[in-house]
């Protein structure tokens, strides 16, 4: 029983020793991280690289008024066959005319009031190919 006895001894002076020793240890000094300064190497590539972008970039145009007269004058050629009450193939190729270079929501657009009014019976048509 002795060597368990002398054992158990040994443990608990072995923890209460270091327990003694860890708390008399003044913890380990704090070190601060600084932020790296605002403008890094990095950042000044950056900004660099991005005003090179924006000077290259070509300015984007407004909407042209070119394209928004074409837009009226597609629109102009249906209402105005709608008044006669004729489609023709100078209509036809009027409109076709006009609507080159559109986007196709606007062509659509100008295609559909064209059918409205052939399906109303507002223009009959009497060209070889409607559109």
């Amino acid at each position: 029983m002795k060597p368990i006895f002398a054992g158990v001894l040994c443990l608990m002076l072995g923890l209460g020793i270091g327990h003694l020793r860890a708390a008399s240890t003044a913890p380990a000094p704090v070190t601060r991280i600084e932020p790296a300064p605002v403008r890094t190497p990095r950042a000044e590539i950056r900004e660099v690289v991005r005003r090179e972008i924006v000077r290259s970039e070509p300015a984007v145009p407004v909407a042209e008024p070119v394209v928004d007269e074409r837009i009226d004058r597609a629109r102009v050629v249906v209402e105005r066959a709608k008044t006669r009450g004729v489609w023709t193939d100078r209509d036809r190729d009027t409109l076709r005319d006009e609507m080159d270079g559109l986007d196709g929501s606007t062509k659509a657009e100008i295609v559909a009031a064209f059918s409205d009014a052939v399906n109303r019976g507002e223009l009959r048509i009497e060209a070889e190919v409607p559109l």
